[in-house]
């Protein structure tokens, strides 16, 4: 097995579990230079104001985005959680938040929503979705709320202190009768209610501010501070040791891995390319944190044999053809096909420089019927253009030529001699064929 890694930093740590943190995630929001969605592909429809790139909780500049109490960016009726477990995970650092002050017109501004779907008046259903919003009760102490509100305007708040110009890490979850916040991978406040409260509201999903739209009510709640890696999990929601990896503030590492089989990552066994993120922990908690890319690189070794040629499905690879009958190399015949002077077994061993695949063995007989007729090919290989020299006993036949799915891309008729011939196809593997389908020539195209 050939395996090969990247790793980008180093880390020691006492014990390992692994999660997979792209088991329904519908959203991310890595805020890294611009607010697109890298799972679904949202952009955001309106921007308010100028977001702007800061740095974030590890140090690298443009790593985050700063709203300054007066932007937001909203990605219009999406990300609505019906009856559904669902998770809201994101970095948080919040610079200041105002007290509550009233705009007029039923509306108070009750400090600042930096996460949000809903959960106003001015929604229908009234006060129904999610969010998560920032408020100072009384001068000098901060709180952050976690809130979800129901078709039937019945409202579930969380609530937990917190404190200004430091990163910290939120969840907010709803797990069937369960809701739950988290504040830096431990679970700081829950409540109960019943599990078929559907969340869907027509507000639009926003960041940075209580944005009403599509309703002609007024934006408040501006959010002053940073954002960093918003994630939207439905479906699901994320437990204990999953919210405990991704609130992580120790050393990180990023481990790119390409293989030609299986990786184990702790106890789970992974078969196709994914994203891993592994927590390595002590007694303490959370120490480091290591995200696997991992890339399960699979060569087809299937191998199609018609009329006297063997062919190699794989493409851009080395070639090398084996005889199964004495387990060696055939000597010269490193191309995508092969044809063989002689009946036998045959396989071909595929090497992309970090995976070597071997075919299964194609048994090959009855070679000397596809010998009729002594027909010259050159060049052979060619860029598509070379020249056909027929036998006599040709001369006027209707001829194909026709790729390996047996695909017709020309046909001419013989003449005695050589004849020039341009074809105008995409490298690979092609036959010259009668018109009764029998193969008499086999043509490669490189480029």
């Amino acid at each position: 097995m050939k395996i090969a890694t990247t790793i980008l930093s180093v880390l020691f740590a006492a014990t390992t579990t692994a999660q997979s943190l792209t088991d329904s995630l519908i959203a991310h929001f890595p805020l890294d230079g611009n607010g697109v969605d890298t799972i679904g592909g949202l952009v955001p429809i309106i921007i308010q104001g100028a977001p702007f790139d800061t740095t974030d909780r590890f140090g690298n500049s443009g790593g985050a985005l700063w709203f300054d109490g007066a932007s937001y960016l909203s990605y219009g009726d999406v990300l609505d959680m019906d009856t559904s477990a669902f998770s809201l995970s994101f970095w948080i650092m919040v610079d200041t938040v105002h007290e509550r002050f009233d705009i007029g017109g039923n509306y108070w501004d009750e400090g600042s929503l930096a996460i949000g779907k809903g959960t106003t008046i001015a929604g229908t259903p009234e006060a129904s979705g999610y969010s998560v919003a920032l408020r100072q009760p009384v001068p000098g102490e901060f709180i952050i709320r976690g809130t979800t509100g129901d078709s039937n305007s019945q409202t579930v708040g969380l609530v937990e202190g917190i404190q200004l110009d430091q990163w910290r890490h939120v969840v907010l979850s709803r797990c069937g009768t369960l809701h739950e916040m988290y504040l830096d991978g431990s679970l700081v406040e829950d409540s109960t209610s019943s599990s078929v409260r559907d969340l869907n509201t027509n507000i639009f999903f926003t960041l940075g501010a209580m944005n009403r739209d599509p309703t002609p009510e007024p934006d408040t709640e501006y959010f002053t501070g940073a954002l960093d890696d918003v994630r939207i999990y439905k479906g699901r929601c994320l437990s204990s040791s999953e919210i405990v990896a991704l609130a992580c503030t120790g050393t990180m590492m990023s481990i790119d891995t390409a293989s030609c089989d299986p990786i184990m990552i702790g106890d789970t066994l992974f078969t196709t390319s994914t994203m891993v993120m592994e927590t390595l922990v002590s007694l303490g908690g959370c120490d480091s944190t290591v995200i696997h890319n991992i890339t399960i690189v699979q060569l087809d070794t299937t191998v199609l044999f018609d009329q006297g040629t063997l062919f190699a499905l794989q493409d851009s690879v080395s070639y090398q053809w084996i005889d199964c009958g004495t387990g060696l190399p055939i000597a010269g015949e490193t191309g995508q096909s092969f044809t063989p002077g002689t009946d036998g077994s045959y396989a071909v061993e595929l090497d992309n420089g970090t995976c070597t695949a071997l075919s299964a063995c194609v048994l090959v007989t009855g070679m000397r019927e596809h010998v009729r007729y002594a027909i010259a090919i050159r060049p052979n290989p060619s860029d598509g253009t070379f020249t056909i020299n027929l036998p006599p006993e040709l001369a006027g036949v209707e001829l194909r030529i026709t790729d390996v799915t047996g695909q017709e891309r020309q046909r001419l008729r013989a003449v005695r001699g050589p004849r020039w011939i341009v074809l105008d196809v995409a490298p690979g593997v092609y036959f010259l064929r009668t018109t009764d389908g029998g193969a008499i020539g086999r043509i490669l195209i490189v480029r």
